[in-house]
């Protein structure tokens, strides 16, 4: 069991919500969900979530250490574009880059602060566990905050609650440039009050030159060693973070397996490894079913992808644990395809079209 309290502390924090559950993201993912917005801004972006959810006395907690963004040519200034190809893609490269992280969301993009539009509603759906989280990112934040994350099927709201100033939304103060100090309203520079100093000897005027380059010199060296000492709090904070979020070893491998039965492509079976816990087992589908027992049989009825967990008790059924054990990939050759005409956003923020080529969740 992990302890909250001995993350990072200037992870970016969200929530808790009603059941104490609450989000953090490490601060290089939060660098790089905003430097991506920014990039494709004005158009939208999609990209895929990894980390850990984990268990303290105050209840569960997820951390997202990893996020893996799609390719800008398939998103548009109120709509992104996924295919089912894209997502195997996306999913096989974040867990290849990061073994020992499981698959806990998706993210994307919105202009300003706002909500789910409709079609967004409609994809977290399909992320059946209610562990599973969703983040909007805002290209142009507001200055108390740049997203907001959504938890499970019914994306429940989590607001940025802590972090440090920059990764709350806040802009760093503009260097002061030339162009930046103050002038007339038509940009000419303003006067200057010049003041008249009497004349020095030459011995004194070397004197005070020599001064103040020794002072300029001595700033300079100031300036790196600070730079340097801030370079290696960064990298130490990176590494602490990495190492707190590691999952106990015994948590590394997925006590179960799901495989699609060769003859019939919409089912699925699962079965929990010999050296599993004797507890009961429950299935969570990703079609918002669940199964009961150490080895079960599950018809798809539609095709698309599935994200399966399975939940194992210990011995005396007192406490349980929960896997993600794989995206099962279900292709019905006898369904045709549906329309793909994207929804209507309900209000809230410009939406985001379905993906080309949806298949149903």
């Amino acid at each position: 069991m992990r302890v909250r309290g001995e993350l990072p502390p200037d992870c970016a924090r969200f929530g808790p919500d009603s059941d104490g559950f609450e989000v953090f993201v490490v601060p290089d993912v939060v660098a790089s969900l905003r430097t991506t917005a920014a990039t494709h801004a004005p158009d939208e972006f999609f990209g895929l979530l990894a980390g850990r959810v984990f268990q303290d006395a105050a209840g569960p907690y997820a951390v997202i250490a990893a996020m893996q963004a799609g390719e800008a040519s398939r998103a548009g200034r109120a709509h992104v574009r996924l295919d089912h190809d894209e997502m195997l893609r996306l999913r096989s490269e974040i867990l290849r880059r990061n073994p020992g992280l499981d698959l806990v969301g998706w993210t994307h993009s919105h202009t300003h602060p706002s909500g789910y539009s409709s079609v967004d509603r409609d994809e977290q759906r399909t992320w059946a566990d209610p562990q599973h989280l969703g983040l909007l990112v805002y290209m142009d934040p507001c200055p108390d905050t740049w997203a907001t994350a959504y938890r499970g099927p019914a994306a429940r709201p989590l607001r940025l609650a802590g972090g440090p100033a920059w990764t709350s939304g806040t802009q760093a103060p503009a260097a002061r440039t030339l162009d930046s100090l103050p002038g007339s309203a038509d940009g000419a520079p303003v006067a200057v009050r010049r003041t008249v100093h009497r004349s020095r000897p030459a011995g004194r005027v070397v004197a005070a030159g020599l001064a103040t380059i020794a002072a300029a010199a001595l700033a300079a060296v100031v300036l790196l060693v600070a730079g340097w000492l801030h370079v290696n709090r960064r990298l130490t904070a990176i590494e602490t973070a990495i190492a707190t979020m590691q999952p106990p070893a015994t948590q590394i491998a997925t006590p179960a397996t799901c495989r699609v039965q060769p003859a019939d492509s919409t089912i699925v079976v699962c079965t929990v490894n010999d050296h599993a816990s004797t507890g009961d087992v429950a299935w969570h589908m990703g079609d918002g079913s669940t199964e009961i027992g150490r080895k079960i049989e599950h018809d798809y009825r539609k095709s698309g992808w599935y994200p399966v967990f399975v939940e194992i008790a210990d011995g005396d059924d007192t406490e349980s644990s929960t896997w993600f054990v794989d995206l099962i990939t279900v292709v019905d050759s006898s369904e045709t395809s549906p329309d793909e005409a994207d929804d209507e956003p309900d209000g809230e923020s410009p939406a985001t079209s379905r993906r080309d080529h949806r298949e149903s969740y």
